[in-house]
Parts: structure tokens; sequence; C-alpha cells
């Protein structure tokens, strides 16, 4: 191995990757660490609520809708609040409004109410059915998540007992589902949202179902797609705490590993978007920065991380070269061609949403990734 500057900057670019691919394994316990020693707990004291809206924003539901409603309706009736349901067809093109109107025929509460929308998108549909919601709380679910009976009750109990809690999240429920080594990814985002929520600092929500007060929404700007990063960043700029309920558990929406890997790019698309919109703000708030930089924008920088990882340990001992394209070939021997893919499309991605983020498109449109 050379002696010179240059090798001396690649061993600085090694060290530099390793650290920053290190910090998307060890956040999680980095920060429940620095709660541990902060030796100080989140401020709580009893809310005086009110009321909830329940909004289900829905796109081509028709196979969903009805056990919605079904799920819903039951978990509604371990809840002793005023409560308005709205249900908002964004240009459904199937029969999700038909159904729909059907149910709340059948329900006969004037507090239920479906609304027909233009399509523009699910961020667009739920700006207008928080415009349209009256309650001091706003619960947003996904039309075609059922829900758990406790899941509302859970909710108000949260937010009656805090008054400082802004935003709260369900914890995705994977049971039964065929993600394949996304369950990696997964257990490691679990446990730092864990940690976050431990502090008080969940900046992402589970967009199946989560909750915030309504004085506290920030209208979702055109184009943004990622509402379940958008909402809570926006309550803890304005001062509030964001956690996720831990005995609030909801079923992920049915998915294999190649849909959850198309899921995902989307996913890290939107919330792109969003950081980058949101830059000036976050920047001057270092607490949230830091967050944000450590849990997302270096999970996203992993492919770039990893290539000054190969680059300079290639420079430094190039015979590690024939180890690398050795490897690479047992790799794909070993899953397969079509598996092989879908893996590394899921590590390219965060470049291929980086090109889309610049090129400021439209990201708000509805695109399902659920399996069929």
């Amino acid at each position: 191995m050379k002696t010179d500057l240059s090798s001396i900057f690649f061993l600085l670019l090694i060290l530099l990757s390793v650290v920053f691919l290190a910090i998307n394994f060890f956040l999680a316990p980095v920060l429940r660490l620095r709660n541990a020693l902060s030796g100080c707990r989140r401020t709580i004291a009893p809310s005086d609520l009110r009321s909830i809206s329940i909004i289900v924003p829905a796109y081509n539901e028709e196979k969903g809708i009805g056990k919605k409603i079904e799920t819903l309706s039951s978990a509604l009736q371990r809840v002793d609040l005023d409560v308005e349901v709205i249900i908002g067809s964004d240009g459904s093109t199937d029969r999700t409004v038909e159904i729909a109107t059907e149910l709340l025929r059948k329900l006969g509460n004037p507090k239920w109410q479906l609304v027909e929308f233009s399509n523009e998108g699910k961020c667009k549909t739920i700006n207008k059915l928080v415009g349209l919601a009256r309650g001091d709380v706003i619960i947003s679910t996904d039309a075609d998540i059922p829900l758990p009976i406790d899941s509302i009750e859970r909710a108000v109990q949260a937010f009656q007992a805090d008054s400082y809690l802004g935003c709260l999240s369900c914890v995705p429920c994977f049971e039964g589902l065929e993600i394949g080594n996304q369950k990696s990814y997964w257990s490691i985002e679990d446990q730092i949202r864990r940690a976050e929520s431990g502090l008080g600092r969940l900046i992402v929500v589970t967009g199946m179902f989560y909750a915030y007060r309504k004085e506290l929404f920030e209208e979702i700007p055109t184009g943004v797609m990622a509402d379940d990063l958008w909402i809570p960043l926006n309550v803890l700029l304005k001062g509030f705490n964001s956690v996720q309920a831990e005995g609030l558990l909801v079923p992920y929406e049915k998915t294999d590993e190649e849909n959850e890997v198309l899921r995902r790019k989307r996913v890290i698309t939107g919330g792109m978007d969003v950081v980058r919109r949101l830059w000036p703000r976050l920047v001057k708030s270092p607490s949230i920065f830091w967050l944000v930089f450590f849990h997302k924008v270096n999970r996203w920088a992993f492919p770039f991380w990893m290539l000054l990882f190969l680059l300079g340990t290639a420079v430094l001992f190039p015979w590690v070269l024939v180890a690398y394209t050795l490897g690479l070939g047992i790799v794909v021997c070993f899953l397969g061609g079509k598996r092989f893919f879908t893996l590394a499309y899921a590590g390219i991605s965060p470049l291929l949403s980086f090109v889309e983020v610049m090129q400021k498109k439209d990201f708000g449109r509805w695109q399902h990734t659920r399996k069929h």
C-alpha cells in the first residue's frame, strides 16, 4: 500500500463512509442512550378533548372500503366523544362511491358523510378533508386498511392524557406478509422510531393511521406526496411532541418484496421532496435537523457511502476488485437474477429518487403499490 497523500485521502474516504454507514445501524441505541443520560422526561399534562374528526381519503378502493367502514364503525362504539367521519373520494373511477354510499345509507348516521372531489392526489384530498373537519383532533386513516377495535379509543386516550402531544402514529404490523429482506429495513426503522418516540421527536408517522391536532395542521403544498413526513415535522417545528402509540398496532397493507421495494422507492422520493421544501426551517431547529439528517438523509445517502467505500478500497487494495467480482457472482447465483435485480434496484433507488426530486416533479398523484 502506498503511503503518500493520496493514500491518506482514500483512507479518510473509507473511514468517513464506514462511519456514516454504521450510523444507520447504531442510531437507535444512540438515541436511547441520549434519552437515558438526559435524565428528563417529556412534559405531560391532561388535555380537554371535546371532538374528533376521522378523515378517510380514498381512490379506487372498491375492494377495501366496505371493510373499512365496518371496522371503523365498530371502533367508534368504544368512544364517547363528539365524532364525525368524512370519506373523501378523489375522483374514483371504480365502485368506491357506490359501495360507500350504500353502506352509509344503512348506517343512517348524519355525522358520517361521503364527499366527492376531482382527482388531485391524496395530499390535496387531505387538505380538503381537513378544511371540512370540525374536530379538535384529526385522525387520518387509509381506506384500504381495516382498523383494530381499540384503535380510535387508544388515539383519543393519548391526546386526552397529553396536551403537549401534537401528532400520534400507529405501529405497523407485518404479520404474515412476504416482504423478504425488507424485514431487515423495517426492523431497524422500528427501533429508530421507538427511540425517537421516547424523546417525543418522532419525525415520520405511519400513513395508514395517524392523528394530529387540527390547530397544528399546515396545508400540504401542491406536488407533495409524503403527508406522513410533512405533518409530523411541522408539528415538531411548532414545538409540540410527536410519538407513536406502542399498543396501537395496525395491519400493514398486503404486499410482497417486489411491491415493497417499489413502494420504498416512492416513499424515498416523497421524503426527499418534503425535506427539500422544509430545509430552510429545519436548519433553524438543530434538534429536529439532526434527527432528519441521521434518520432520513444519511439513509438515502447509503449508495453514495457504499460507492466511496468501494472506490477507496479498490484504489488502496487493487486485489479486492477480484474479491468483489467473485462475491457479486456468488450473490447473483444464490439469489437468482430476478431477486438480485429487485435488491439492486432497492439499493440505487435513493439515487433515482434524488434525480426526480431535483427535477421538481409533481409527486402528489395516487400510485398504489400494494399486492393484488
